[in-house]
């Protein structure tokens, strides 16, 4: 099925350049299954599942219609492989394509290098954490903190959080953006969120890249 679904002959966007072999798949799969919680009802069907009816009905996910209400905050259960909030491959590669994660420090220097007040004097919502930023990044002309030496966000390195490729997902302005976080309550990402978003971008999303 994976094969198929791969080759793009089912739907031209799953095609995939370099499809995982047995044991890629296998790994990936055993990671995903062993997160995944039925009680989020992700997927259709969970509620079917003992896990899920033994559940006192206010305890059950609330659903609008036939539609479940996306609610959450930002924790490492709901970012890692099989929460309502993880991040999706093709959001990646368009983030990955745009140049906004910086796998070399080299690429990293450069967009630090080119940070400026121009254009964000007055002030705007830093894109990493919310608060109002006065600097931002020439090269992704987002406003980001970059080690204010003054004020309440002082020595806040929104900058580099931004464009480290394995925190991608965890912004404020993700929350915003990305199709996979719409109805996110967003908050400082907590150290567990951040590890269980690397493991599900490096163990998950790159795979399919």
């Amino acid at each position: 099925m994976y094969r198929e679904a791969a080759s793009g002959s089912l739907r031209a966007e799953w095609k995939v350049e370099k499809p995982m072999d047995f044991h890629q798949f296998r790994d990936c799969l055993s990671n995903q299954m062993l997160k995944y919680d039925p009680r989020r009802h992700a997927l259709p069907g969970d509620d079917m599942f003992r896990v899920s009816t033994k559940l006192l009905k206010k305890k059950r996910p609330r659903k609008q219609g036939r539609k479940e209400a996306k609610k959450g905050r930002l924790t490492s259960a709901n970012v890692a492989t099989g929460g309502l909030f993880c991040v999706a491959t093709d959001e990646y590669s368009a983030a990955l394509q745009s140049g906004r994660l910086c796998n070399h420090m080299y690429d990293l220097a450069t967009h630090l290098a080119s940070f400026t007040k121009k254009g964000v004097k007055s002030g705007r919502n830093c894109h990493w954490c919310g608060e109002t930023a006065y600097t931002k990044c020439s090269i992704c002309d987002v406003p980001l903190h970059n080690f204010p030496t003054k004020g309440d966000n002082e020595r806040k390195p929104c900058s580099v959080h931004y464009h480290d490729p394995e925190q991608f997902g965890l912004a404020f302005m993700d929350a915003k953006t990305c199709d996979s976080k719409t109805g996110m309550t967003w908050v400082q990402p907590s150290r567990a969120a951040i590890v269980e978003n690397r493991n599900h971008i490096n163990g998950s999303v790159k795979v399919d890249l």
